[in-house]
Parts: structure tokens; sequence; C-alpha cells
């Protein structure tokens, strides 16, 4: 078995399909980290460790990480991680929760992920929220992509439905390049800032607009 202890601590995740845990290190730290995707969407989230060097990678099923995600979400207890080749177990207060993993290889995330983008948006959540909820109103087809003009001092929605008319709206934000124009799916950008309770989130897109990422 090899062990893992890690502390617990509250946050909404996004959870999406299978869960991918395995360890990274940045500074000379060691971090539990956990990856998943539905090929639209990733989510990606670490907590410092204090050991478990001979941790090796797994991937946990939906089911047990919504579970853990449960167990997790009223306490501030220290979790014990066991693992084995078919097997994990957590060990919170006197609660265990044991899986087996699922036998496969997970893809490799970091190669979709931009890592030398200079371009930073920063905008208040709630403003960006409210935002794109207003222009999607106009549209019978609440995926219907959502329009962003990127200027220095604002950010311009639009959405167009050729059915329902025009939806425009206009709010302020302090973006680090050079104008752009992308265009997202609503639900995925209103999920991305769902999934965080900060009043500012920062954004950061890639050269080419293809990718959103939230830090």
């Amino acid at each position: 078995h090899r062990d893992l202890h890690v502390r617990s601590r509250r946050q909404r995740q996004m959870c999406i399909r299978d869960r991918y845990l395995h360890l990274t290190e940045s500074q000379n730290r060691t971090y539990l980290t956990g990856v998943a995707t539905d090929s639209h969407r990733l989510s990606s989230s670490s907590i410092e460790i204090d050991k478990g060097k001979n941790f090796h990678s797994i991937i946990l099923p939906k089911k047990t990480v919504f579970q853990l995600c449960n167990l997790l979400v009223d306490t501030n207890e220290k979790v014990l991680v066991q693992t084995s080749e078919s097997k994990i177990q957590f060990k919170i207060g006197k609660t265990k929760l044991t899986s087996k993993v699922i036998d496969g290889k997970f893809p490799d995330y970091r190669k979709v992920v931009p890592t030398n983008n200079e371009k930073t948006l920063t905008v208040v959540s709630a403003d960006f929220i409210q935002a794109i909820e207003r222009v999607i109103t106009v549209s019978l087809d609440r995926k219907e992509g959502v329009k962003l003009n990127l200027g220095k001092d604002n950010i311009k929605f639009s959405v167009n439905s050729t059915n329902s008319g025009d939806g425009n709206e206009v709010v302020k934000s302090n973006f680090t390049g050079e104008e752009m124009v992308v265009s997202f799916n609503s639900k995925y950008l209103t999920c991305l800032l769902y999934t965080s309770d900060a009043a500012d989130d920062s954004l950061r897109v890639d050269l080419g607009g293809r990718r959103i990422i939230k830090k």
C-alpha cells in the first residue's frame, strides 16, 4: 500500500466524469492534483500534501468522487489515502470510503493547456455571469455561442439569433492584450465562474482564442 496524507478543505469542484489523481511538483513542494474532462471542459485542482512519494497515478470513478466530496463538505480532518493496484481507500476521522479504481490511461492533459500566454482578462464574476445570462435570453437555444469583444477596459457581449433577434451587453474589465474577438458556448462560460466563490476572477485566453482558462 502507498499512504498519503492531505488536509481537506471546503470548496466547490467541477466534477466531470472520472477524476485522475496524480502527484505534481512546484517550487520544491509536492501536490496531489486531480484532473477531469468531458472533452469540452477541463478542470484541475491541487492541494499540498504532507507526504506520498510512492503514490502512483490512479483514475477514480465519478460515483466515488461525488461520495468523497460529500464526506469532505463539513470536515477539517486530515485525510489518509491508501492505494493498491486496484483499490483506493480514504480515511476521514472514523469514516472509511473504499473504491475500485479504473483500469486505463488518462490522456496527457498538459498538451492542451496553454502555458506561454500573456493575455489576461480580469472581470467581476457577478457582472460577467449576469451579462451572459441577459444576452442569451434572446436565444431559444441556450447552448448558442456568445461573442466576446475584448477591449482594454470592457467586454462587449453579443448574441445573434436568426429566430428571436440580437442581444448586447457591455461590462467593465481589464484586458492586457490587443483587442480580440472570441466566441464560446454560454453554458461553459457560466459554469467556469460558478465554480468559484471569489468576487473577482482572472481569465486567461490563449493566442488563438480557442481556449479560456480560469486561474
